[in-house]
């Protein structure tokens, strides 16, 4: 149950910073190409669901789900026994080590770019099959805790 398996896509910077659905599971991931974090709690698919992620400068972030920090699993469901994760990227910090010259600016075409609801042009990550209200993004860096990226979620019924 890979979360990275047929993954609707709520928000992304690029396709190198996920926040996604996983219908197989029935959970929330966050994905950065490298790991997958989930929500070790499911949640009732076609039910409005307030999502966000919030990221620090160090690149510890949290996943929170109708406002409460969620324990994080693995993508094949094992416990990770906490409920922080690490990322190599912070959405307003684009490494240039780890993706090149490409990532500098606003204005690129790689990680500083944000897109709602937007599949990745793959397999792995879809577009989200529902709908996204009120979305929002703070374009620095917060510590935990403070004000994070949120949305907010339903699946669409068949």
């Amino acid at each position: 149950m890979a979360a990275t398996a047929a993954a609707q896509v709520i928000v992304r910077f690029e396709c190198k910073q996920l926040l996604v659905w996983e219908e197989e599971s029935k959970r929330y991931c966050f994905d950065d190409r490298t790991n997958v974090y989930c929500s070790e709690q499911t949640f009732d698919e076609y039910m409005w669901h307030h999502t966000l992620y919030r990221i620090d400068a160090a690149g510890a972030g949290q996943l929170i789900v109708d406002g409460v920090v969620q324990n994080l699993v693995d993508a094949d469901g094992n416990s990770l026994g906490t409920d922080t994760f690490q990322t190599a990227m912070s959405p307003t910090q684009c490494r240039t080590d780890l993706y090149g010259d490409e990532g500098k600016g606003p204005n690129s075409q790689h990680c500083c770019t944000t897109r709602i609801g937007a599949g990745c042009g793959n397999v792995t990550h879809e577009t989200f099959d529902g709908f996204i209200d009120e979305v929002r993004a703070h374009a620095r860096t917060h510590s935990l805790p403070g004000p994070p990226m949120s949305s907010w979620a339903r699946r669409r019924r068949g």
